[in-house]
């Protein structure tokens, strides 16, 4: 297995060398071959919620989208789901609250919430998503992150 460095690049080495991103399979998408490569291991193929199975882990490849996100797979969206829950349901609270706030006289946390509101409402840098959005689709943007 190569030497992996967690949350830092890891450029592609030469055991992958002779394999093409793009090279697909049925059932198998952009990278999958490659990154499998890289680890001695098969993708799994389209019968299966994983691509690649490495060290007991099951890995999904994700090929970007042009603004830069991609979509969760299913096994990667059921852990993720609780989380996604909690956060739409705090950005419900935000804009609630800022309903209810519209009459009172608390200017600085109106403010303070109203920024709030617009970062949630926000495209940052080129994806095309606004973070609420992107949350609600199960979408991550790098960008938005």
């Amino acid at each position: 297995m190569p030497n992996v460095k967690y949350d830092e690049w890891n450029p592609w080495t030469l055991k992958s060398k002779e394999i093409q991103f793009d090279y697909k399979e049925q059932g198998t998408g952009d990278g999958e071959f490659k990154l499998g490569a890289e680890f001695d291991v098969r993708p799994q193929g389209q019968n299966v919620k994983y691509d690649l199975l490495i060290n007991g882990e099951r890995w999904e490849v994700k090929k970007l989208d042009t603004d830069g996100s991609f979509r969760l797979g299913v096994e990667a969206q059921i852990e993720f789901l609780p989380v996604q829950m909690k956060v739409l349901q705090i950005f419900t609270g935000v804009d609630e609250t800022l309903s209810l706030l519209q009459d009172s006289g608390d200017d600085d946390i109106k403010r303070g919430l109203n920024m709030v509101w617009q970062k949630i409402n926000t495209e940052f840098g080129n994806s095309r998503a606004k973070i609420i959005d992107g949350l609600i689709k199960s979408e991550v943007s790098a960008a938005n992150l």
